[in-house]
């Protein structure tokens, strides 16, 4: 999220007042209040450990467990009872004892060191192998969660089998070039230069300053496909050329034929790529320029490259195979085609109409998601450690709730236990965050504090009551140097903070934005009632703030980026074909798969997602390819003097084919990312594969349709 986002600052705020997000929680099969390996373990994590080639490093700044906690609440200063100690912990580090005498669920809290943050992958190992060798338990055993852990689990998510499914992706790619072209050394030609093309689009991100994350690993392989996509256009330009004229100069006819529309169909589709730095998310923004710049770097490199290498190899045999009755069969269903879809456009045209109507409504029902829960497959590990911790422990996604309080108001109190008042406040705040619905364990300073009764007020009067305040009032005063180190209060030299940590379900579909209205709502009450006119305000913050704004602009931003493809792409139709009515028209073919898609998405109640998001526009960008082609031969027959009719059977006769092959060959070669365990990637790439099935419809039939009647006239050259 953007730095200019609220809710991006008061994370970072809190950060530097309090802790990072650096949690990791760790607990086992087994692990209870009286488990001795508890403290072994905590032992053993914080000392200094070699690791990652680094020696004597410090991983964490503070490890403790539920059972250490229970023994220091149950210790001097505070003296409680166990059953108190385990009330104050439960939800966080302890779970609730199902009925006297069974077990307490226990684990382990760690709190990592800039130099564990560092080196966070070897970290976890360490703490795993750690478990493992004290414990004595398996890793399935062994159960982690944490924000920390979420970020290595995305990692390693969206990178398992990458190498396997780009090597299919390359393999796919190639039997279908092979069937398409029936010679190698043109198959090889596209292939190799969609992995150079490819290459660079790597190294450019490299060159950027960038690193890869979840998001980025697709430019790569867009880019690839992509390339492959204006290869094939080439060689049906190149085998139409040599049909018609033979071999001599062949490479440099053919490349005058497919400049103008190649150049265009990259044109428009990194504009629809580009679009996509309107977003308000980071990684989509990176994903929509390095995308852009690939796909044009990748259109200059074949133009260069494809000549070349047919006019120093030039495929022999394969031109002398060209001359039978390919082109007769090829004239035969283009005639047949088009016959059909001139007889048949009102009905084309209507049924267009009425799917795209009831794609735009279940567009309106859209609903999206940012949770980490939705970014793994079923069954996925750290889902499963998730539902473990929060159904023996308790809630996992932290909301932090701050109470600044201005040392003016402290100062000018009239009050004779100013330090009782505040911990009252505090304790009142909390207890209402507990009353809000969904809000799990709670945590903060109470919980490491004396016991007061709750009918306290700053107004008792008599004298056992007034010398019970001093002495809580003394008390708590020597207590705060513990909350301080404990990071539930800190100070500056204007103001007292006071932290709540408390916890909201992960594994649970909950309304974050009622859950964080009511949580405001309840705070305000409470300020409004024990500190009024006393400047005290509330910061909410943590992951569950982030997660709700996040869910929240990725429906704006795939809004706002579609509509900018959309008017970006619709211009650059409108000069291409100098036409205001056509450009629109053209659109239609490309917004039909959006539309029918995420209206899908909509309907089955399918949430979006960050891979969905980037699929809208990047799809329309690559419709417009075949749209351009396929307009591009019209236009050339028309200008010869073809009637209407008879230029689109021109137009199926030249682009059709290469329309199959580059859609099969697309769609295929993404299709193989579909089975990553990481949903963006693998949502990414099946709606990119279904999107591209309809663009081909929309394109060899919705367009022909509107070409067809009336208002297809505007599509026709001016004289």
């Amino acid at each position: 999220m953007p730095e200019r986002f609220q809710e991006t600052q008061d994370l970072n705020w809190f950060s530097e007042k309090f802790v990072s997000d650096d949690v990791l929680i760790l607990s086992w099969d087994g692990c209870h209040l009286d488990d001795p390996r508890q403290t072994e373990l905590t032992q053993q994590l914080q000392q200094p450990v070699d690791l990652a080639g680094e020696q004597n490093v410090q991983l964490f700044r503070f490890v403790t467990s539920g059972s250490d906690l229970v023994a220091q609440l149950t210790s001097e200063p505070l003296s409680l009872k166990k059953s108190q100690a385990i009330a104050r912990l439960n939800g966080w580090l302890v779970g609730a004892p199902h009925a006297a005498g069974q077990p307490v669920t226990s684990s382990v809290v760690m709190m990592l060191t800039d130099e564990g943050w560092r080196l966070r992958d070897a970290t976890i190992q360490h703490v795993q192998a750690t478990a493992q060798q004290i414990v004595g338990v398996s890793r399935d055993q062994i159960h982690i969660a944490g924000t920390t852990y979420d970020g290595l689990a995305i990692d390693e998510a969206s990178q398992k089998d990458m190498g396997w499914f780009t090597a299919v992706c390359y393999v796919i790619c190639c039997i279908v070039l092979y069937l398409s072209f029936r010679s190698i050394k043109l198959s090889a030609f596209v292939f190799l230069n969609a992995v150079y093309c490819q290459t660079i689009s790597l190294a450019m991100i490299s060159f950027g300053g960038q690193t890869m994350d979840s998001v980025m690993l697709m430019v790569p392989s867009l880019v690839f496909v992509l390339s492959i996509s204006a290869g094939v256009h080439l060689v049906n330009n190149y085998q139409d050329v040599v049909l018609a004229d033979g071999l001599t100069e062949a490479p440099r006819k053919a490349i005058r034929n497919a400049f103008a529309p190649c150049w265009l169909s990259s044109f428009t589709t990194s504009l629809g790529l580009i679009s996509l730095i309107s977003s308000f998310l980071l990684p989509i923004q990176k994903f929509g320029l390095f995308a852009a710049i690939g796909v044009l770097l990748g259109t200059a490199v074949l133009f260069l490259l494809f000549p070349c290498q047919l006019e120093q190899w030039p495929p022999r045999r394969w031109a002398s195979r060209l001359a039978g009755g390919g082109a007769d069969l090829r004239n035969a269903i283009s005639q047949r085609m088009v016959d059909s879809i001139a007889r048949w456009w009102p009905l084309i045209l209507l049924s267009t109409a009425i799917a795209m109507t009831i794609g735009v409504i279940g567009i309106t029902r859209l609903q999206s998601t940012a949770r980490v829960h939705d970014l793994f497959a079923p069954g996925a590990k750290i889902l499963q450690d998730y539902e473990w911790f929060e159904s023996h422990v308790g809630p996992l996604t932290p909301v932090e709730i701050v109470l600044r309080i201005p040392k003016a108001t402290i100062a000018e109190s009239t009050s004779r236990t100013p330090m009782l008042d505040r911990m009252n406040l505090v304790r009142q705040v909390q207890h209402a965050a507990m009353r809000v619905d969904d809000i799990g364990g709670t945590v903060s300073a109470v919980n490491f504090s004396p016991s007061f009764p709750d009918t306290f007020r700053s107004g008792s009067r008599g004298i056992g009551q007034i010398a019970q305040r001093i002495v809580l009032e003394q008390r708590f005063t020597d207590l705060r140097e513990m909350f301080r180190e404990m990071q539930y209060f800190q100070d500056d030299d204007t103001e007292e903070l006071w932290r709540i940590s408390a916890r909201v379900p992960t594994s649970e579909e909950i309304d974050l934005g009622r859950v964080g209205d009511q949580l405001q709502v309840a705070i305000d009450s409470v300020i409004e009632e024990l500190a009024p006119q006393q400047g005290v305000r509330s910061v909410v913050c943590g992951s569950m703030p982030l997660i709700q704004k996040a869910q929240e602009q990725l429906l704006d931003d795939m809004a706002r980026s579609f509509i900018t493809a959309f008017a970006l792409i619709a211009v650059a139709m409108m000069v291409t074909l100098r036409s205001i009515g056509a450009g629109l028209m053209a659109m239609v073919s490309n917004v039909l798969p959006s539309v029918i898609l995420f209206g899908l998405l909509g309907w089955l109640g399918i949430k979006v997602e960050i891979g969905s998001m980037m699929t809208i526009t990047a799809a329309m960008g690559i419709a417009v390819d075949d749209t351009l082609h396929f307009v591009t031969w019209f236009r050339r027959g028309a200008a010869a003097g073809l009637i209407k009719h008879d230029a689109l059977v021109y137009a199926f006769r030249h682009c059709s084919r290469a329309m199959l092959q580059t859609s099969m060959i697309c769609g295929l070669g993404l299709l193989v990312y579909a089975f990553s365990p990481f949903t963006p990637i693998a949502r990414f790439a099946w709606l990119m594969s279904s999107m591209l099935g309809v663009a081909l419809i929309g394109d060899l039939i919705v367009l022909p349709a509107i070409i067809s009647s009336r208002l297809g006239n505007s599509f026709l050259p001016r004289r």
